[in-house]
């Protein structure tokens, strides 16, 4: 998948939001264990948000590509 759009830097609270990513991590990569504060700094450790113009998604490409405009 392709996203296109804006970002920007955001923050986690780590009693909600900090603690589901946390817990995410350690379930999808348990190599990688970062703690719920790790994104609660005031660059947010990395995390963004995207509002997206366009996407494109495919499960062959070029064959299926599929165009989503917002």
């Amino acid at each position: 998948m392709i996203v296109e759009g804006e970002s920007r830097a955001t923050s986690a609270d780590p009693d909600d939001l900090g603690a589901r990513l946390a817990e995410a991590f350690t379930k999808y990569a348990p190599e990688y264990a970062p703690g719920p504060d790790s994104w609660a700094g005031p660059d947010g450790g990395g995390l963004r948000v995207i509002t997206p113009r366009r996407a494109m998604a495919w499960f062959a490409f070029p064959a299926d590509c599929t165009r989503f405009v917002f």
